[in-house]
């Protein structure tokens, strides 16, 4: 049977990245041919610098536009370690491509507020056979309409599954179908091979998407109490004693392995935190609460969000269990494992009629 994957794997970030690879690995590994599509609508490239070097992401900085788009480069560069399709730009292009079945997801896919947003990652304008696997809807209403497309796509898919709470409210409310709750697919892969670790001893890793300088002052006093150094990935954080901004996933993935505290605002600087067993510390960033709020229930984890008020010693003062964590970590693995295993089956069976 071939498999191809629908998300934004070519988006000019690292949880894209890492869950792209970590899904693709697993479908391979259950004995499937796999590829991404290699989806690029009309507009595509240049919205993806364009979300690298604007505002939102550089501070109106225009040296740091310039290392957005430097930054951008190395992302698209790196699309190398995947398995990918032909370049499409359409529904009826993919079609050809002459999959048995289409896998929509992961990530903010069905975000309808999103830059990157399509209808077609709703399944609108494919005609062969379409499941999801853990899509997000982000900060988007639970009682938000989709349109009668997106609903009869929906319902024409063999198996529906969403990333958090959240989303699977947002899918419930528009039509009724089941909706199986899985982990992020960077849960389903061990991501040791392409671990590359920074050139640095004992530090704190900051990985988010805005500087947060009124907290700056709490994270050094931290680091000067503990003896550590304050690494940040991703971005220049003028508070930081080193910023690899221009990296690899390579080196991003071997930076969390290394840490000794991660501090976030990001879901998969999050995740990455648990895979690697990193006490964290989650930044208060507002388009993102739902996912992480999402994600700690799902862990049934009590760590919230900081917003400055204490200090971080005081923040952590709750040690998280990571034996517990392991466990619920394994226990979500292998049911959304076995939702793709009961996926692919389906497809399958009807193959043969």
């Amino acid at each position: 049977m071939r498999v191809g994957i629908l998300t934004w794997y070519y988006a000019a970030n690292y949880g894209a990245k890492a869950h792209s690879l970590g899904l693709q690995k697993k479908v391979i590994e259950l004995g499937y041919e796999c590829e991404l599509i290699d989806y690029k609508p009309k507009g595509m490239k240049v919205l993806n610098y364009k979300m690298s070097m604007g505002r939102e992401y550089s501070g109106g900085n225009i040296l740091n536009s310039i290392r957005g788009f430097q930054r951008c480069r190395k992302f698209i560069r790196g699309n190398s370690r995947y398995i990918t399709s032909k370049t499409v730009h359409s529904a009826k292009e993919i079609d050809q491509l002459g999959y048995d079945l289409i896998i929509l997801g992961s990530d903010e896919v069905f975000n309808l507020e999103h830059p990157l947003f399509d209808p077609i990652y709703y399944g609108v304008g494919l005609k062969t056979v379409c499941m999801t696997y853990a899509p997000s809807s982000g900060q988007c209403n639970e009682d938000m309409d989709i349109t009668d497309e997106m609903k009869k796509s929906l319902m024409r898919m063999v198996s529906i599954s969403a990333r958090d709470m959240h989303t699977k409210s947002l899918i419930q409310h528009n039509v009724k179908k089941n909706v199986d709750l899985v982990v992020d697919p960077t849960f389903l892969y061990d991501y040791k091979e392409y671990e590359h670790s920074l050139p640095v001893d004992k530090y704190i890793l900051v990985y988010s998407f805005s500087e947060w300088k009124n907290y700056g002052a709490k994270v050094r006093e931290y680091a000067k109490e503990h003896d550590l150094k304050i690494v940040s990935i991703g971005r220049k954080i003028c508070w930081a004693d080193k910023s690899y901004d221009i990296i690899g996933l390579e080196e991003w993935l071997g930076a969390f392995a290394s840490a000794e505290l991660v501090i976030t605002d990001s879901f998969h600087g999050t995740v990455f935190a648990l895979k690697n067993k990193k006490e964290f510390v989650i930044m208060g960033r507002e388009d993102k609460l739902n996912k992480i709020n999402d994600l700690m229930e799902l862990f049934e984890l009590n760590r919230k969000f900081y917003f400055g008020k204490e200090s971080i010693d005081s923040y952590l003062s709750e040690k998280l269990d990571y034996s517990a964590i392991e466990e619920k970590i394994k226990e979500l693995s292998d049911e959304s494992v076995q939702y793709l295993k009961e996926a692919f089956c389906k497809v399958m069976i009807a193959e043969r009629r």
